[in-house]
């Protein structure tokens, strides 16, 4: 067995736990579903078999009338008492379900928030919102094959094995013989179909995660005429995908094909042998109906089982993705004792701070920089140079791995994420809208604002001069990452949804850059009235744009502190700022940023 297919097993097993403990409060009604069910069960399938061959044996040995009617009295209760087990069953396993599904989908989603941001940039959207569905899909399809393939099919079994050897120890061993040989030769096809379900899930991720992230990027891709490389590379994915689907059909239809030649040839071997027995007067009419019935019953419990336990395990290959990825620990997390921001109008320190990217590419080392209470700081110097990367520190995007980063002379890492981030108004260079309405996505800055605050931050941001002439008005839908707006009015937006969260730290992250030159100058005025009472951090490769803060921070191409100052005095001084400032064509820094690319990602 190859490595990988025990590797599934292995997995398979802390699935089946997770689901169990993510449901336990709904335990109760799983208990009493698969009892109603297995009760309704044996009565259905035992003991209506055994009131029918007495039925039979009073017809053809023409015993008591009275007896006769008792037996089909008796039947009609049999009948009567396992629809009602039935129906309630069906009533309390679809609670049950129900139930499991709504705190699975809460669950898995609530699983998404302990990840840092650093998560989701390598990992596919799309391929996760597969994996997410098919984990809460997968336990309803592994519910059903428990209790309807398998906990009703051995339940059955165990019944009918019973019964047999009642009447006729013989045929018992048979069965039980039966069941002895093909198990092992099943489990080893199971086993193998399982690892080819696998490698089918993993193919249906990585097909929805390129489909996801071909039309999210649907403009690039028409722009550069790439659809056809798309498509060849598509349909590679689901050649691959259907390779392995193919693979495991075989599987399985070997299987079908070796175990229901056996059962018609075991289940004609065993009529032949009762009607053998009958002929010499060993057995009764009835004797050999209830065989008979009951060696059909019991091939079509073995395929049942077969199929269901093929389901079963199926259905946890389709969770398998998503289980390994709620195993993933994050890389960032709240300190057990942490407590909120006592002061977050303080000081903010970056003492003594080493931080390197994954690859050991260092961006700071031993850096320190101190930022006064409501001081305005920029942060500009070539591309490279970390200015993103320490406002990402700031929000605990990533942890420093040396020294630490204080507000008020407390440590980051000892305040929960939330509280530290509500405490910090953030406008990135590239805002994501939801897609949502308008007005949804400015209140998301404060969602118990009222409609008259929501539109002032709009009025502030000089964002409700575009809103107030579209159709809808506040009540338009952006489309998905605000795509039917403009990159100048997406920033807008996003800076009302600043202005209206009002929090004491103010981080601008290039929040200018895709405005116009007339559109910055209204809301340059906007942000010096955000900015009042706060401490600001602004990034900048627009050196205007900094240009009248209380001080500049230059940082090289090593994460270093160059020089800092005033606009003016780092113009007279002669030197990095001085040379960027003369190298500005229409404002912006001539430079490539192919590095700043590299380090945002």
């Amino acid at each position: 067995m190859k490595k990988e297919e025990k590797v599934s097993f292995a997995k398979s097993k802390r699935i089946i736990a997770r689901y169990w403990k993510i449901t336990r409060s709904y335990q109760g009604y799983f208990w009493l579903y698969i009892f109603l069910y297995g009760l309704g069960t044996i009565i259905a399938e035992v003991f209506t078999v055994v009131a029918y061959k007495h039925i039979v044996d009073l017809i053809t040995d023409r015993g008591s009338v009275r007896e006769l009617f008792w037996w089909f009295g008796a039947l009609a209760i049999f009948y009567f008492t396992f629809f009602i087990l039935w129906r309630v069953g069906d009533r309390v396993g679809r609670i049950y379900q129900v139930q499991s599904l709504k705190v699975l989908e809460e669950f898995t989603f609530a699983s998404f928030e302990k990840h840092s941001y650093d998560f989701y940039a390598n990992h596919l959207t799309g391929s996760l919102t597969a994996r997410a569905g098919r984990f809460v899909r997968s336990f309803q399809n592994l519910i059903d094959s428990f209790i309807f393939n398998i906990f009703n099919q051995i339940i059955n079994f165990v019944a009918i094995i019973v019964t047999v050897s009642i009447f006729s120890p013989p045929f018992a061993l048979a069965f039980f013989l039966f069941v002895a040989l093909m198990l092992p030769f099943s489990y080893f096809l199971l086993r193998k179909r399982m690892y080819y379900d696998a490698l089918e899930a993993e193919a249906a991720s990585r097909t929805s995660g390129r489909l996801a992230d071909v039309l999210s990027n649907i403009l690039t891709v028409k722009i550069f005429a790439g659809f056809g490389r798309e498509r060849k590379d598509y349909f590679q994915l689901v050649k691959k995908e259907a390779d392995a689907l193919d693979k495991s059909s075989r599987v399985w239809n070997l299987m079908t094909f070796l175990q229901n030649g056996i059962m018609i040839f075991l289940r004609l071997g065993i009529l032949g042998a009762a009607l053998y027995m009958w002929s010499l007067g060993n057995m009764t009419a009835g004797t050999v109906f209830l065989l008979y019935t009951f060696s059909g019953d019991f091939f079509r419990i073995f395929w049942q089982l077969t199929r269901g336990i093929s389901s079963l395990l199926q259905a946890l290959s389709g969770a398998q993705e998503m289980s390994d990825t709620l195993d993933i620990e994050p890389d960032i997390t709240d300190n057990s004792h942490a407590k909120p921001l006592s002061n977050a109008k303080g000081a903010i320190r970056f003492e003594q701070v080493g931080f390197r990217y994954a690859d050991g590419d260092t961006v700071f080392e031993d850096l320190v920089l101190e930022i006064r209470p409501q001081e305005k700081v920029g942060l500009v110097g070539p591309s490279g140079g970390g200015k993103s990367t320490l406002t990402k520190l700031l929000l605990r995007f990533a942890d420093v791995q040396q020294g630490s980063v204080t507000i008020g002379g407390q440590d980051i890492r000892t305040v929960p994420q939330d509280n530290l981030r509500q405490n910090i108004a953030y406008v990135p260079q590239e805002p994501l809208l939801f897609h949502r309405s308008l007005y949804e996505n400015i209140v998301y800055g404060r969602p118990d604002a009222t409609r008259e605050e929501v539109l002032e931050a709009a009025r502030k941001a000089h964002a409700h001069e575009f809103i107030d002439k579209l159709a809808k008005g506040y009540e338009t839908l952006v489309g998905e990452r605000g795509v039917k707006l403009s990159g100048g009015q997406r920033q807008r937006v996003a800076i009302a949804r600043a202005i209206l969260k009002n929090a004491p730290i103010l981080v601008l992250d290039e929040a200018t850059s895709a405005l116009d030159t007339v559109s910055e100058m209204k809301i340059r005025e906007a942000l010096d009235e955000l900015m009042r009472e706060k401490t600001a951090i602004v990034i900048a490769h627009r050196l205007s744009t900094v240009e009248k803060l209380d001080r500049i921070i230059v940082l090289n191409r090593e994460g270093q502190i160059e020089e800092e100052g005033t606009h003016a005095n780092l113009v007279k001084q002669g030197g990095l700022y001085a040379e960027l400032w003369h190298h500005q064509s229409g404002g912006f820094l001539a430079e490539d940023d192919s590095e700043e690319d590299q380090e945002e990602a």
